[in-house]
């Protein structure tokens, strides 16, 4: 796959690459990119074919599972429910982001695993440096070929390893097999070990033999081979194929060691201040019927900016907390000693009485001028006497850089640093949530047309070297692995799009997974009985706005919410409207919105329009915590701005209608339906459709914070209105944490089930499970915590027998379908508009989907930017028994034209969609108990359920207000 470039018959692509700068400076190394609009199809004139004899072991394996499950007593016995066809009829062939492993069915190989026991959680990331001195060793000089690593904690060899062994159970006669050795530690570049140089007791214990002819029999015989462990075959391989890019100092490796970006002469943009995007790649081994493959694709991540420290304190002005929250705990490296040494930032250096920050001015520390006497001098000039032969700091008014700890004679004394010594250490990924303007710049630069992105995973210059599976091959060779160059070709079918029916009207068609509402009245409507608006004005706005809400402004907004079928009357309220103004105190704020609410309140408001100055995450969440926790308000928001202009007080109709359907929505209307002969079974009535998701704190809040878990669930056959229950979570449980536990699942279900049969006069006979939010190697703590769950909440209710299907939809995944011809892509030749993508309705269920399972990938939606994600989709349990993979796939992909926030379908079944909402709704009420606030005095605080203002929906206790079975969430 490396050993050439790929174009797509016009030759490779001009990158047009740029030396990138950032604002202050600081040299980042990489090329920036300007990406050229691409619509052109990846390897547009050569052929594609899917493989006839993996469509054969498909189908073999297929048959083989539906016996197995005949020879099942009972459905809920199952692990994971077989396959019950692959979908004929018309197919598309597609080319996929994965290759073909190839390998020796002879071959052996042995993962032995590596702990150093005396290695402190700080010192962790001296593993890979251990590794490379562990196998220095003269133990491993005649093993051929070496070993491999990932640098990790895994070794792998063709060959065992002679270890000694040990009884570990005398009734089952157990033995491990492993060996002690002594590691003196020492730098890269260091001949030999200093006499104080750390020794490091380093276990190498033998784990597992992976024989890959018994791989190669559970490939194509999955159901019969069910004793084979599949992930700890994965895991080895992975070990052998990302042991290149682990051992490469240009390149870092995050996110489990799947994930490697280039640290040099990349891609890479700045995110002011001191962030970088940089382009990487993800390298992963998967299965699938009848072969091993190589999952590669293009990944973008944010690192904070290498180089100076003075430089990156420079980008914060006078702000000394912002600069010290920023650096605070980052690798840095100094060569003042003569040598590279390396520390970790804890902060600036302080009074001990103020708190005020110091310079290296300021301060100061006793030097020993003799025996007997010492004077007392400043940072600056010690470092200048010392260090710098007479040479000036340029800097010393900046703050002293506080780096842990030195040892000085035996003693552990704070480590003061001028700034201008320090040089952050490349390849720091940015763990903390982007500001609005980072993130959309990064996604811009993440965006890559489908034949670019695919370039880029084949191209040697890309992928091929980043990865080095070119620099490899003789390598991996060794192991009885090859990696073929070409991406594998797959064949998927084009579901056809529903029509969207709205009030007394035909169907209308459905282009490329989007409709036009204009002039269409929804189809069942809720009357605006008691409505206002309220601006909300910021004083610290930058620039201040010079907008306000005008009485044409409204006259208009009342005749388009007409247009849509609102009985619309004037608002309450003074002339002009509710007016709010706010300044930069929180404590403040709260008590003004309250205040307001209040006021609004007692004029039977049931829905508020709120017009934003401004885009103010607190402010928003505030408003959203009191109106619907206290007052029982449901409002909406806009951003004044982007609802009308200078030039003129009249909003456009179609600002007003993406309004008119969060109002009808969450006041219980129907915005669109399907036609009668879509949505299968659904349409009986019968058939309650869950949504399901769990979310966490956003990265840089404050310690232990809770996830949010929420249930939302249809209400009749319409599919239209789905209320929500939420709650939060501990995340006490480590690893456990996307797993709703049963105290939390079971009420929330309940209060489902319960508004479900109030609004039908009885319970579901059936429930249709859409779980979003976990990872397939957490499928078994869903099938083991939450599925019985159903039957129990339904039990509860008096429902003994109740048919359950639990699907999970995966977005977080690397699979990417490139067309093969640029009539089965989005492009439009009328409009020349889309990027090349497969077009909506594309599913794809064979090729490289689970070997030993029922799972499809599904593009539901037109991806207006880059490369769509598919979503996929796996059953994990199926009572229905009438229920097939085509029927499966329709309503799926028919459940994605129903989502009422939008005119177009989305990229995932709407019920997970709607629970992420909810999820996000939840986090909005804790968002200022979560928050570091601005002055940071609460940037050493850990959350407390106990004192928290929120911990469940508003379905209960004092929160049990007039929003509660609405969509308050939307």
């Amino acid at each position: 796959m490396a050993q050439r470039t790929q174009g797509n018959g016009r030759g490779p692509a001009n990158h047009d690459g740029h030396k990138l700068r950032d604002t202050n400076g600081l040299d980042t190394g990489f090329s920036v990119v300007r990406n050229q609009p691409d619509t052109f199809v990846f390897r547009n004139n050569e052929r594609a074919i899917a493989s006839a004899d993996i469509h054969q072991k498909e189908d073999e394996a297929m048959y083989n599972s539906l016996e197995n499950k005949m020879a099942t007593l009972s459905i809920r016995e199952q692990n994971y429910p077989p396959r019950p066809e692959y979908v004929s009829g018309p197919t598309i062939r597609l080319r996929t982001n994965y290759f073909q492993i190839r390998f020796n069915p002879k071959a052996q190989l042995f993962r032995y695993l590596v702990s150093v026991g005396n290695l402190s959680d700080k010192q962790k990331r001296k593993m890979p440096r251990i590794i490379k001195l562990l196998l220095e060793d003269p133990f491993f000089s005649t093993v051929r070929p070496s070993p491999a690593t990932d640098f990790s904690g895994s070794i792998v060899t063709t060959t065992e390893l002679q270890l000694e062994r040990k009884l570990v159970d005398e009734k089952t006669q157990e033995f491990k097999y492993f060996r002690i050795f002594n590691v003196h530690y020492r730098n890269e570049g260091e001949m030999i070990a200093g006499e104080d140089a750390p020794v490091y007791a380093v276990k190498l214990e033998f784990a597992n033999i992976i024989t890959m002819g018994a791989l190669m029999e559970y490939l194509n015989a999955p159901f019969t081979k069910t004793s084979f462990n599949k992930e700890v075959a994965i895991t080895t391989l992975n070990t052998l194929i990302k042991e290149h890019p682990s051992n490469d100092t240009s390149v870092f490796s995050g996110a489990r060691n799947s994930k490697f970006y280039p640290l040099k002469g990349g891609e890479a943009i700045s995110l002011a201040p001191g962030l970088i995007a940089i382009k990487g790649y993800y390298s992963s081994v998967r299965t699938s019927v009848g072969r091993l493959l190589l999952n590669i694709n293009v990944c973008t991540s944010a690192f904070f900016h290498d180089g100076p420290v003075d430089l990156l304190m420079a980008l914060f002005g006078e702000s000394t907390f912002a600069a010290e929250a920023f650096l605070m705990k980052r690798r840095i490296s100094t060569s003042y000693l003569g040598s590279t040494r390396f520390k970790q930032i804890e902060g600036f250096v302080r009074h001990p009485i103020t708190g005020e920050t110091l310079s290296a001015k300021e301060a100061m520390i006793d030097v020993h001028e003799s025996e007997f006497s010492t004077k007392r001098v400043s940072i600056a000039t010690y470092f200048e006497v010392k260090y710098r032969k007479g040479k000036r700091l340029a800097k010393p008014d900046l703050p002293l850089i506080l780096a842990g700890t030195s040892n000085v004679g035996g003693r552990h004394v704070p480590c003061w640093l001028p700034a201008e010594e320090c040089q952050l250490v490349p390849g720091q990924p940015y763990g903390k949530k982007l500001s609005s303007a980072q993130t959309s710049a990064m996604l811009k630069f993440a965006a890559l047309a489908p034949a670019e992105s695919a370039r880029r995973i084949v191209d040697s210059g890309g992928a091929g070297k980043v990865l080095g599976l070119g620099a490899s091959r003789a390598r991996l060779f060794e192991f009885g692995l090859e990696i073929d160059n070409n991406m594998i070709v797959v064949e998927g079918r084009k579901l056809k799009e529903p029509g969207i029916v709205y009030s007394k009207q035909k169907p209308m068609n459905a282009t490329n997974g989007k409709w036009n509402l204009r002039g269409s009245s929804f189809q069942q409507t809720r009357d605006i009985s008691n409505w206002a608006f309220l601006a909300v004005k910021t004083p610290l706005n930058n620039p201040p706005s010079q907008l306000s809400v005008r009485p044409e402004t409204i006259a208009e907004f009342r005749k388009i919410m007409g247009i849509h079928g609102f009985k619309i009357p004037d608002y309450t309220g003074p002339r002009g409207g509710f007016i709010v103004e706010l300044n930069n105190d929180w404590d403040d704020i709260d008590s003004r919105i309250v205040s307001k609410l209040a006021e609004i309140k007692q004029t039977s408001v049931k829905v508020l329009l709120v017009f934003l100055d401004k885009k103010d995450a607190y402010v928003y969440s505030r408003i959203k915590f009191f109106a619907d926790l206290k007052f029982g308000i449901h409002t909406v928001h806009t951003i004044l701005s982007g609802f009308i202009s200078r030039d003129s007080p009249i909003p456009s109709s179609q600002h007003i209608a993406n309004l008119a359907l969060k109002f009808n929505l969450k006041l219980g209307g129907i915005n669109h339906l399907l036609p009668t002969d879509r949505l299968g079974f659904l349409q009986k009535g019968t058939t309650m459709v869950v949504g399901m998701d769990v979310v966490h704190p956003s990265p840089g809040q404050i310690k232990n914070g809770p996830s949010i878990a929420a249930v939302v669930g249809s209400v009749d056959k319409h599919l239209a209105q789905w209320p929500a229950s939420l709650r939060t979570q501990s995340r006490q449980r480590k690893g456990a944490d996307e797993i709703m536990n049963e105290g939390i699942l079971e009420p929330m279900l309940i209060e489902r089930l319960q508004l479900w049969n109030s609004k039908n006069g009885s319970l579901p006979e059936r429930i249709l499970v859409y779980r979003d939010g976990v990872s397939e190697s957490q499928y078994e703590q869903v099938l083991s915590a939450e599925v019985p769950v159903f039957y129990k909440a339904c039990e509860k209710m008096g429902k003994v027998s109740v048919q359950v299907a639990f699907i999970i939809v995966g977005k977080r995944h690397h699979t990417r379908f490139y067309p093969t011809a640029l009539k089965e892509t989005d492009y439009t030749y009328n409009s020349k508009s889309g990027n090349a993508n497969p077009q909506p309705g594309t599913v794809v269920d064979r090729g490289i989907t689970m070997e030993n399972g029922w799972d499809f990938f599904l593009q539901a939606h037109d991806c207006l930017k880059g490369t769509a994600r598919p979503a996929h989709y796996v059953v994990l349990r199926n009572d229905f028994k009438d229920m097939g993979a085509k029927q499966l796939e329709t309503i799926t992909y028919d459940l994605c034209y129903t989502f009422g926030r939008a005119t177009r379908s989305i990229s995932v079944a709407p019920p997970a969609r709607y629970a992420d909402l909810a999820c996000e709704r939840g986090k909005q009420y804790l968002y200022k108990d979560l928050t570091i606030w601005p002055d940071g005095r609460n940037a050493e605080a850990e959350y407390d359920e106990t004192k928290s203002p929120w911990t469940r929906s508003i379905h209960e206790g004092e929160y049990r207000q007039p929003l509660v079975d609405t969509m308050f969430y939307i």
